[in-house]
C-alpha cells in the first residue's frame, strides 16, 4: 500500500510518487524520507480554507433583492401612468384645438369657447374621429379659457392649459 501525503495548500492526498501536487502544484515533499518529518507535513498541511457561498445562500440573496424591487417598482409605475395620462390629455386638446382651426377655416363664424356640446358639433362635422376624453379618474372634462378667436386656449379641468399645465397628483 502506497502512503498518501495531504498538500499544504489545497488539502488533496497525493501519493508519495508525486513530488507536486497534482491540484495546486505545491512542491510536496521538502524533507527526506524520514517518516517523522512526513508526519510533521501531513500535520502543517491542515490549513482550512474557505468554502465559497452555496447554491443556497445565492438563491437567498436573489429572493431577498427580488423582494426590495417588487417594494420599489409600483411607487415609481404609478408616477409614469399619471404623467402618460397627462400627455395623452395635452394631445387631445392640441386635437380639440386642430379641429376648432378647420371648423373656422370652413365656415364664416368663429368659435369662440369650447364645451361639451361643441365638442359635440365637431364630431357631428367630421372635425374630430369621435368624442376625446380624458383618462384620469376623474376623467377631466375639455372646455376653452377664454376667447378662442383672441387669446384663449383650449384646457382640461383636471390637467390644465398646454401652456400652463397641472399635475393632478400634486
Amino acid at each position: 500500500m502506497q502512503e498518501e501525503l495531504s498538500c499544504i495548500t489545497c488539502g488533496l492526498a497525493t501519493s508519495l510518487n508525486h513530488r507536486f501536487c497534482r491540484r495546486c502544484g505545491t512542491l510536496l515533499e521538502e524533507y527526506s524520507d524520514e517518516p517523522e518529518q512526513k508526519f510533521e507535513l501531513v500535520q502543517t498541511g491542515t490549513k482550512t480554507v474557505k468554502a465559497p457561498f452555496t447554491l443556497t445562500e445565492l438563491f437567498i440573496v436573489i429572493a431577498i433583492i427580488g423582494i426590495l424591487g417588487a417594494i420599489a417598482i409600483p411607487s415609481t409605475s404609478r408616477r409614469g401612468h399619471s404623467n402618460s395620462r397627462m400627455k395623452a390629455c395635452m394631445a387631445n386638446m392640441r386635437v380639440i384645438m386642430g379641429a376648432v382651426e378647420m371648423y373656422n377655416m370652413d365656415n364664416n363664424e368663429m368659435l369662440r369657447y369650447v364645451d361639451k356640446n361643441v365638442i359635440q358639433m365637431l364630431v357631428d362635422g367630421k372635425y374630430l374621429k369621435s368624442q376625446p376624453q380624458c383618462y384620469s379618474a376623474p376623467p377631466g372634462e375639455y372646455g376653452s379659457t377664454g376667447d378662442l378667436a383672441e387669446d384663449g386656449e383650449i384646457s382640461c379641468s383636471l390637467h390644465g392649459t398646454i401652456d400652463n399645465p397641472k399635475d393632478p397628483d400634486q
